[in-house]
């Protein structure tokens, strides 16, 4: 089924107009996805560098409140739900280590998963930024609005992509899929 995929897969290109950054996109099944972290920042949305660092910006993308997450998608592309998540892994693989391994970076499915870390807590001394090449967490759209968690996709270097949840506060990449 994979190497079905992977002949389908196309490759493409797309401005954010709010920024002109360009980012690379990979369309799998019938869903486009970004295949890059979204590293849109404004004084708008909740969304910071990992270390504030704009180099790591610039390869990793920012991290996101949930809040943020849920409006920091360009116009035409939208945060993904758990269901549309669960598509994903899908069409590309039967279980988490099969997910990994295809939709992290080089993993030959074009969606190029990064482990950028994340943050999550404010302590008192600023942002306390944990895993950056160790975990990858992405935002979904997919909460409770009374409830303080949300769903996220996760990437570990345990060779493992699954479905978790994390408190809305804490700071997490997004990965936008086309409308």
């Amino acid at each position: 089924m994979f190497a079905t995929l992977l002949c389908e897969a196309q490759n493409d290109t797309f401005v954010d107009s709010r920024d002109g950054k360009i980012y690379k996109t990979v369309q799998i099944g019938k869903q486009v996805w970004m295949a890059q972290n979204l590293a849109f920042t404004d004084t708008l949305i909740e969304a910071v560098c990992y270390w504030n660092s704009s180099a790591v910006c610039d390869k990793y993308g920012a991290l996101y409140t949930w809040y943020a997450a849920v409006e920091s998608c360009p116009k035409g592309w939208h945060l993904p739900s758990q269901i549309e998540f669960d598509s994903l892994i899908g069409k590309v693989a039967g279980d988490k280590k099969t997910a990994y391994n295809v939709l992290i970076l080089g993993g030959g499915s074009g969606f190029d998963g990064l482990l950028g870390g994340y943050v999550s807590d404010l302590g008192l001394r600023g942002y306390h930024f944990i895993g950056l090449e160790k975990f990858g967490f992405y935002w979904t759209s997919s909460a409770k609005q009374s409830s303080a968690d949300a769903s996220c996709f996760q990437f570990t270097t345990l060779q493992s992509a699954k479905m978790n949840k994390g408190k809305k506060g804490w700071l997490m990449s997004v990965r936008c899929v086309k409308d």
